[in-house]
């Protein structure tokens, strides 16, 4: 029987007339799992009765006019400062932030209207598996559709741009199993010069409910060889939804 799709009364009634000598390991992982696929639908019930739509589509011109744009319009500010959005990252080796317009502060990723300071996450030469720059939208969903990246300012080839990279979403960011995969570039050279720019579509198929709070960019390997993320500026296209 699988248990998900009984009704409330019937799944109650199974609860109730269940015996503890009748529970072994493969029944309770069965109802943990039932119980917390059933919740989560009922709290994404909840949420989609309340929520607002707004469509931040790629108009195929303005690579920074997305979802971070329109929130920052709407806060009057920096969304990071303003605390609508969170922005976190992991790096590798010990940071040495020496130029002007170089910040590990992640909040220069979204100044959108003056992308002279760029982020730069660190990490050692040779560095090896996958640095992470996470984005939580706290009350926020968005179905992605495209996402917009631009390269550091001040140095061009080989200057630790973008290039082996993937993102993914999650509502829940407690585990890696718990991400979705929306996008992946193997070897994109794409944005390795200075200041580049460009738009990427979602590759995967994703369905009218795929609206995420978390999203993150793993970086693999960047053009100078480490995995460190070094970024002028992200945005994000596609449907916003707010309470």
């Amino acid at each position: 029987i699988d248990l998900y799709f009984l009704s409330q009364e019937k799944f109650i009634l199974f609860i109730n007339q269940l015996k503890i000598d009748q529970i072994n390991s493969q029944i309770w992982a069965t109802i943990q799992n039932t119980l917390t696929m059933k919740l989560s639908s009922v709290n994404q019930r909840k949420y989609s009765n309340h929520v607002h739509k707004v469509y931040c589509p790629f108009n195929g011109k303005d690579r920074f006019n997305g979802v971070i744009k329109y929130l920052s319009n709407e806060c009057k500010g920096n969304v990071v400062d303003k605390g609508v959005v969170k922005i976190s990252y992991t790096s590798q080796g010990v940071g040495v932030w020496n130029r002007p317009n170089q910040s590990e502060d992640p909040r220069e990723l979204v100044e959108l209207d003056n992308m002279q300071k760029y982020f730069d996450s660190f990490a050692t030469q040779g560095s090896v598996g996958t640095n992470y720059l996470k984005y939580d939208f706290i009350d926020k969903r968005i179905k992605l559709t495209s996402y917009s990246a631009k390269s550091r300012p001040d140095h061009g080839k080989g200057a630790a741009h973008l290039m082996n990279w993937f993102i993914e979403g999650t509502n829940d960011d407690s585990n890696d199993q718990n991400w979705v995969r929306l996008d992946t570039k193997p070897n994109d050279h794409s944005l390795d010069d200075k200041g580049a720019e460009n738009t990427f579509d979602i590759a995967s198929n994703i369905s009218e409910n795929d609206f995420f709070r978390f999203f993150r960019i793993g970086c693999i390997k960047n053009s100078y060889g480490n995995n460190g993320i070094v970024l002028a500026a992200f945005e994000f296209f596609g449907t916003l939804q707010t309470k």
